[in-house]
């Protein structure tokens, strides 16, 4: 059984590579995001630490078991915001990886399918043959061309659902 003919494989490899690169950059940009806002958390209880220092007030004595809970409360809330981060970007990224391979592979299945016609004549029998020269680049016997799009939707589901 033929799975691909020619270069129809490139219908596979080419948004494989493009989804692989946007999940990496989403990545990326969501991990800055986490490290921003990280950041600005601790100003802001740097900032409530220096008001109460200026208030010359002794603070309430608190319950060590209170605190690391209240602490693992904190930390397990990241780690929650941290995993919904990344779920997100990778559906963002398999959604810019589809479109950009539609964007990619159309004109490039177009290209490789177009088809030239010309009518040579056979020297044996002196008939004139049709010969059809270009085309048949698929992968499982959808043109090359097509995939882009197939590609698209398949990132738009993955980011809507």
């Amino acid at each position: 059984m033929v799975i691909w003919t020619r270069w129809g494989i490139l219908g596979l490899l080419i948004p494989t590579v493009l989804i692989v690169i946007a999940i990496g950059g989403a990545e990326a940009v969501a991990k800055q995001r986490a490290i921003r806002a990280l950041s600005a958390e601790r100003k802001a209880v740097k900032q409530t630490q220096n008001d109460t220092d200026d208030a010359e007030t002794p603070p309430p004595e608190e319950d060590p078991e209170e605190v690391k809970a209240t602490e693992l409360k904190r930390v397990a809330a990241r780690a929650q915001e941290r995993a919904k981060a990344t779920k997100r970007a990778n559906d963002v990224g398999y959604l810019i990886g589809g479109l950009v391979s539609a964007v990619v592979l159309w004109p490039l299945g177009r290209w490789m399918n177009k088809s030239e016609t010309r009518t040579l004549a056979d020297l044996q029998s002196g008939e004139l043959v049709q010969a059809q020269f270009g085309g048949g680049h698929t992968m499982f016997f959808i043109p090359l061309e097509y995939w882009g799009f197939i590609w698209a939707v398949i990132g738009m589901v993955k980011c809507l659902k």
